[in-house]
């Protein structure tokens, strides 16, 4: 039996950002929830409260080390998007 993996769900960039970092699960999907709520774009990461607006991956570098880190997290743990 192959092992199939899940879709990636919509906002996985914050997952794996907040993985990365060492959030708490709870913290996450409560952070989901909330661009859920304000329509955050897809590729949303967290919310900047100094600059009261949603970052997101292309508002990285593209050298950003997380961007990496990112993808093979959720690749790992995902299917293709």
């Amino acid at each position: 039996m192959t092992d199939q993996k899940k879709p990636r769900p919509r906002y996985a960039y914050i997952e794996a950002w907040h993985r990365l970092t060492g959030s708490y699960d709870y913290y996450i999907r409560d952070l989901q929830d909330r661009a859920a709520t304000e329509r955050a774009p897809d590729d949303a990461i967290y919310y900047s409260i100094d600059d009261k607006c949603w970052r997101r991956v292309a508002d990285l570098a593209p050298e950003h080390d997380m961007r990496t880190r990112m993808e093979t997290y959720l690749n790992d743990k995902y299917a293709a998007p």
